[in-house]
This record gives structure tokens, C-alpha cells and sequence, in this order.
């Protein structure tokens, strides 16, 4: 048995390595639906992609649920802004099935970007993903081989039970039987849309479990695998319940990318997402999302109902960093992450479209904090007008604060010197509407 788990220890080992030394790539989920700065102008899109290569990602999956004039303008103005900026920002579709798009548009889209230079390639095949996308890829793939174009798919497909209806969160025997029923004929590899779920270990709703399986069975089949990283989810008009999933902030995003680094081993990463704002998915570090996003001022007219996400994607950058060199960084200077619900889990409202009553996890009110410290340090935050004190160790520190109405106040001191002074953004004991959208902020030392 002893002999059993050091030649799987070695094998993992080597896997590990073998990835490592490999051109790793982290994307970010696209929606093209979306524009965000500017409007989707030529520039706006610049800016995203901007953001985006701060933070170490190599590209955008697009996400297009239709190829009619809308979504054609808006993918000119993205591939056009890539060809601009010329730094070495890939682009690549994944398609969407949800809404009536047809193979031949598909089709269209590929044959019409395939040989862009900025288009992203994978063995010199067009790398192609899609959501949902069924069986129809069974046609597609040989119509575009005929055209010249050989293109490497790695979708995302739902698992179906025995009933044929999709489950999200399948367990490990269950995607062993769709793998060998359905999908390993015509498929490149994999990839794991696993926003909806906990990023929790051994739990019946856990993501992280699920995405472990996909990298198991994909890799002992000899096909790639894309993993996922989501920083939370809140479907805010999603099936009447406003589902909620408790990502617990920094917590979660570690969670992941350990998980990532350690045991799946994937050959890509897809943020899931740059700029969903109504699943609360995006890692876009935009501010006053609604005053560049126009139709969201319609769902949601109150202002800073889509709340900042900026310390999920600077978190990230870390683990992106150490996924992609497969070497763990040093910390050189103190950095703190913050994240919290404005409102209570139990705020009561006159909300027309109705209460969270979605909810999975361990919804709780407080404020998650993550610290990266070079030294031993004091963790000072003050809720409303609750202050607590924390001795932190040197090095990755996770803390839980149960959160109070009003100002909200984090302070980092070392040797009764001030490190950070960092102000977040209120909680509301009033609010206009239910929204569990996580602020996110961070704070930097200046040495």
C-alpha cells in the first residue's frame, strides 16, 4: 500500500513539473453582451484589456450567445483594440448555446477571426470553447476542417444524469459516464464552468471537488483541461430565488487556486468572469460599473448597486503568478484584501423582485480579510462601533470579523507604526434593495 501512494506521490510530481515548464495561460470569461468603458469602443476595450494584463491574464474567452450586428460590432472593436495595444493579448470565441445561435454562424465566426494574429492558437489549431454547446459541435468541427480550419475545442458540457437532464455539480462517477457516453469522440479537452458551487472541500455542493474530478478523468484520458476560478456568485434575477453562493471572499479565491496549483494541474485557467455583473461573477476592477454599462441603470437604477470588485482580481494576481511559473512568490510588501455584503443577510427591504432566498453556504455577517504581511504584524478593524484587534503570523493570514452597520475602518500596524489605513465602504442598516454582491477593496504598503 506504502509503495502504492509513493508511485502516485512520484507520478503527481512529475505531472506537476511536466505542466509547470509548459506556457500555462490564464483567460477571462468575456461576455460580449456586456460592453463596459466607453461603451465598447475601440478604446474602451483597450482599457479592459489593460486591466486585464495588470492583473497577469493572457486573454478573453468571448462569450457570444448570438453573431447578429450588435455582437458583430463589438467583436470588430475587441480584436481591432488587441491588434492596437500589439501585446500579445489573445482573443478566442466561446460560444453560448443559450439563446438560438446557429451552426453556420458559428461557423461564420470562426472563419472570419481564425487566422487573426491576435486570435489565440493551440498547436496551431483555432482554440475553441463553448457553454452548453451539445452535440452540434459534431457537425461543426468537420464542416470548419473542410474550410482549413482545424480548430482545438475545449468546451463545456453538462453532465446528464440518467434522466438526461444536466446537473451542475456532477460527482466523479457521473462524468466518467458522460465522458464515455458522450464526449470523448469529439472533444479536445475540457472545461469546467464552476461558478455555481462552494469552494469548500468534501462537501456535497463543492466546486473544487468537481473540478478535481474533470482534471482526473480528462488527464488519464490523455485530453486538456481548462479549470475555472470564480470569485463569487449571485444571480440577482436568476430563477426566482436570487441564488446566492457563499464564497466566503479571500477564502474561496485561495481555496481555488490551491486546488488549481496542487492537484488538477490544468493546462489553462478561465476566470469565470471579466464583466457578468448580474451573476456577481466579474473580476473587472471597474468603478461605477452602471455609468458605463447602460442597460444596468434599467435593472438596477439606485447607484452602486453593482459594487466594486478590485480585490478579488488583485488577490488573484498572486496565485496567477504562481500558477504560471509553478513557483510559489515571495511577499515583499504588506497588502490587505477585504470583502463584504453592504447589507445584512436578514435586511429587510421593499424590494419588488423579492428576497434571497437562494442562499448555499454559511451566510454569515461579516467582513473576510486576507493579509500578506512580511512581517508579524497588528490587525486593527473597527465595524461600525465595534473595534477588534489581531496578532497576525508573517505570511498568507485569513480572518473573519463580524461586520456592524456603518464605517467601516482597517488598519495594519507594526512596531506601533502604520502600515495601512484603509477605509472601505459602508454597510447600510436601511437598504434600498436586496443585493448580496460582495465589495471587494485591498490596501497596499508604500515600502
Amino acid at each position: 500500500m506504502k509503495k502504492c501512494f509513493l508511485l502516485f506521490a512520484f507520478i503527481c510530481l512529475v505531472n506537476y513539473i511536466v505542466v509547470a515548464k509548459q506556457n500555462r495561460m490564464v483567460f477571462a470569461h468575456y461576455m460580449v453582451c456586456f460592453a463596459s468603458y466607453d461603451n465598447g469602443t475601440v478604446d474602451g476595450y483597450k482599457k479592459d484589456i489593460q486591466d486585464a494584463q495588470r492583473m497577469g491574464i493572457d486573454g478573453f474567452a468571448l462569450n457570444c450567445g448570438s453573431w447578429d450586428a450588435n455582437y458583430k460590432m463589438h467583436v470588430v472593436n475587441l480584436f481591432k483594440a488587441a491588434q492596437e495595444l500589439n501585446s500579445g493579448f489573445k482573443l478566442f470565441f466561446s460560444v453560448d448555446r443559450c439563446c438560438g445561435i446557429t451552426n453556420d454562424q458559428i461557423e461564420d465566426m470562426v472563419e472570419t477571426y481564425g487566422d487573426s494574429p491576435v486570435y489565440y492558437k493551440y498547436n496551431n489549431r483555432p482554440f475553441v470553447s463553448a457553454w452548453a454547446a451539445g452535440t452540434s459541435f459534431k457537425v461543426i468541427i468537420p464542416a470548419l476542417k473542410q474550410k482549413g480550419f482545424n480548430i482545438y475545442f475545449v468546451p463545456f458540457l453538462y453532465a446528464l444524469n440518467f434522466g438526461k437532464h444536466a446537473v451542475e455539480i456532477p460527482d466523479y462517477d457521473l462524468i466518467v459516464d458522460n465522458y464515455n457516453e458522450y464526449w470523448k469522440n469529439y472533444i479536445d479537452g475540457y472545461f469546467y464552468f464552476g461558478a455555481v458551487g462552494l469552494p469548500i472541500k468534501d462537501i456535497r455542493l463543492s466546486n473544487i471537488d468537481v473540478a478535481e474530478s474533470f482534471a482526473k478523468v480528462l488527464h488519464s484520458n490523455g485530453l486538456t483541461y481548462m479549470s475555472f476560478v470564480s470569485p463569487e456568485y449571485w444571480g440577482d434575477r436568476q430563477y426566482g430565488a436570487r441564488r446566492y453562493y457563499e464564497y466566503n471572499g479571500g477564502e474561496g479565491i485561495i481555496a481555488q487556486w490551491e486546488s488549481i496549483i496542487s492537484d488538477q494541474l490544468p493546462e489553462w485557467v478561465e476566470l469565470t468572469t471579466w464583466n457578468d455583473w448580474t451573476e456577481g461573477s466579474y473580476f473587472s476592477p471597474i468603478d461605477n460599473i452602471e455609468d458605463y454599462v447602460v442597460p444596468l441603470k434599467q435593472l438596477h437604477p439606485e447607484k452602486g448597486f453593482y459594487k466594486s470588485h478590485k480585490g478579488y482580481g488583485e488577490l488573484s494576481k498572486y496565485y496567477i503568478q504562481w500558477y504560471k511559473t509553478g513557483s510559489k512568490p515571495a511577499i515583499h510588501k504588506d497588502e490587505i484584501f477585504y470583502f463584504y455584503r453592504t447589507q445584512s443577510k436578514d435586511a429587510i427591504t421593499n424590494d419588488p423582485v423579492g428576497r434571497v432566498a437562494g442562499r448555499a453556504g454559511d451566510v454569515e455577517d461579516v467582513v473576510y480579510i486576507t493579509s500578506f504581511l512580511t512581517a508579524p504584524a497588528q490587525l486593527i478593524v473597527k465595524s461600525g462601533n465595534v473595534t477588534q484587534n489581531f496578532n497576525l503570523q508573517k505570511g498568507i493570514n485569513n480572518t473573519r470579523v463580524p461586520f456592524q452597520p456603518g464605517k467601516q475602518y482597517f488598519k495594519v500596524l507594526r512596531n506601533n507604526k502604520i502600515v495601512i489605513n484603509q477605509q472601505g465602504q459602508d454597510i447600510e442598516s436601511s437598504p434600498a434593495s436586496y443585493n448580496f454582491n460582495v465589495y471587494s477593496g485591498y490596501a497596499i504598503s508604500e515600502k
